[in-house]
């Protein structure tokens, strides 16, 4: 799991442990109706930018695989353009 991907894991697991403490206070406490949206909306904001980071993490990742395979398909491209050339010189010799 890369470091990027593991600051998410964190960054969700610590959401997650601020939606329960949000839903534990308003159990214990009166609080208003615009408290709780606002604490909700708090919530909320916080899901919104983590799946923005998902999103970036999967096209990231999604980028890296087709330059690896694109990279490989080049590879392969090279050395037979190589091996190619290599009997081209021994048929001139």
């Amino acid at each position: 799991m890369s470091t990027q991907e593991m600051t998410l894991l964190q960054n969700i697991q610590a959401t997650i442990g601020s939606m329960f403490e949000t839903i534990n206070f308003i159990k214990d406490n009166a609080v208003t109706k615009e408290e709780f949206y606002a604490e909700i909306n708090g919530i909320k904001n916080e899901i919104k930018d983590m799946k923005e980071e998902i999103k970036e993490i999967k096209r990231t990742m999604v980028s890296k695989n087709y330059l690896e395979e694109r990279l490989e398909i080049f590879k392969h491209e090279m050395f037979e353009i190589i091996r190619m050339e290599d009997q081209r010189a021994v048929a001139m010799l």
